[in-house]
C-alpha cells in the first residue's frame, strides 16, 4: 500500500505534528501510520523517529509512506527520540505516540476546544478491547501527569522547558516532564473524549515469569532519580523510604529481587550524580506532588508493584 497524497492544511485547524517513536516493531508501526493517514484531522504532519531498528522499519516507511518524515537514528536513545522529532516538527502542537499507539477516528477533532499553548493535553489511552490502559485514570491523576503514548505537548512548552529527560531512557519520563512543566506555571488537562488505542505490542519486552524485567528495572530506577533530582532534602527521605520498602517487598513476593536491587543501586547513584546539576522545584510544585502516588509511592499497578488500594486512588 502506497500513500502518496498530501493532506491539505485547513487554516482553521492548527498544525499538529504527530511524532511516532519506533523501535523494531515494523508491523505495529505500519498499522499506526495507516491509521494516522486515514485520520479526519485536516492539518496533520507525521514524523517517525526510528531508534536504530534492525527490522527494516525505515525501509518500510520509505516505500509505503513517502509523505511521512523519517528520522533514522544510529543508536537507540529511548524516549529522547521524541526530542529529535520535536526539533524538526513544524506544528504548534506535538502529538507524541509510540509505534503501537494511534488516535481513534475523530479524536483529534475533539481536542480542538482544549488546545492551548500553555497546556499539556493528556488523552485517554485504551487497549484494542476498549479497556483503560492504566488503572489510575481519573481527572485528579491526569492533571498531574500523562501517559506518553498519547499526549499533546504545545511547541511553546517544549521551547520553554525542553524535551524529555534522556537520563531516564524509558518509563517515568511523563512524570519528570510534568513536574518540570508544572513548576514553570503550565498545566495539564485530561481530555477523555480524545481516545488513543494502545495495542501494547509484546515486541522489545523482556518477559520473565509473566513480568517485563525492563519495566521492573526502569520504573524503580527512574522513580528514585526523579525524587532525588527535583525534591528538597526535607521531602525525599519519606519518598525514598516508600519506594525502597514497596519495591523490595514486591521483589521478594514476585521473584524479581536481583533486578530490583540493581535498579535501586543505579537509581540512587544516578540521582545523586545529577542532583547538583538539576534544579530543585518550588515548594508549591513539591506540594502539588506531595501525595506519594505521583512521586515516591509504596504502591504500583499490581503487576510491577503491590496494587494501590482503591480508596487511595481518590
Amino acid at each position: 500500500m502506497n500513500y502518496s497524497s498530501q493532506k491539505i492544511d485547513a487554516p482553521s485547524y492548527p498544525l499538529i505534528s504527530a511524532i511516532v517513536l519506533s523501535y523494531n516493531r515494523r508491523e505495529d508501526l505500519q498499522r499506526t501510520l495507516t491509521n494516522l493517514l486515514q485520520d479526519s484531522y485536516p492539518s496533520l504532519e507525521i514524523i517517525v523517529v526510528d531508534n536504530a531498528s534492525i527490522d527494516n522499519s525505515g525501509e518500510m516507511v520509505h516505500t509505503d509512506f513517502p509523505t511521512v518524515k523519517l528520522i533514522q537514528l544510529n543508536t537507540n536513545i529511548g524516549i529522547a527520540g521524541w526530542n529529535e522529532g520535536m526539533k524538526v516538527a513544524s506544528g504548534e502542537y506535538f502529538l507524541c505516540l509510540d509505534d503501537d499507539s494511534y488516535p481513534l477516528a475523530d479524536s483529534l477533532q475533539k481536542i480542538l476546544p482544549s488546545l492551548c499553548p500553555t497546556k499539556i493535553l493528556s488523552l485517554k489511552i485504551v487497549t484494542p478491547s476498549g479497556q483503560l490502559d492504566s488503572p489510575y485514570f481519573n481527572t485528579s491523576f491526569q492533571e498531574r501527569t500523562f501517559i506518553g503514548c498519547g499526549v499533546i505537548i504545545p511547541k511553546y512548552i517544549y521551547k520553554t522547558i525542553g524535551g524529555f529527560n534522556q537520563t531516564l531512557f524509558i518509563y517515568q519520563h511523563e512524570l519528570d516532564y510534568s513536574i518540570r512543566a508544572i513548576d514553570k506555571g503550565f498545566s495539564i488537562q485530561y481530555v477523555p473524549e480524545a481516545i488513543v488505542c494502545h495495542s501494547r505490542s509484546r515486541g522489545n519486552r523482556e518477559i520473565q515469569n509473566g513480568r517485563d524485567r525492563r519495566v521492573m528495572y526502569y520504573m524503580t530506577r527512574n522513580s528514585l532519580i526523579i525524587v532525588l533530582q527535583y525534591f528538597s532534602l526535607q521531602k525525599i527521605i519519606g519518598r525514598i523510604a516508600r519506594i525502597l520498602l514497596g519495591r523490595l517487598s514486591f521483589a521478594v513476593f514476585s521473584g524479581t529481587f536481583l533486578i530490583t536491587v540493581k535498579a535501586i543501586i543505579d537509581g540512587l547513584n544516578q540521582g545523586w550524580k545529577y542532583r547538583n546539576s538539576s534544579t530543585i522545584v518550588s515548594r508549591k510544585t513539591q506540594e502539588f506532588y506531595e501525595y506519594g502516588k505521583y512521586a515516591g509511592s509504596f504502591f504500583c499497578d499490581g503487576l510491577y508493584g503491590f496494587k494501590r488500594p482503591k480508596f487511595l486512588n481518590k
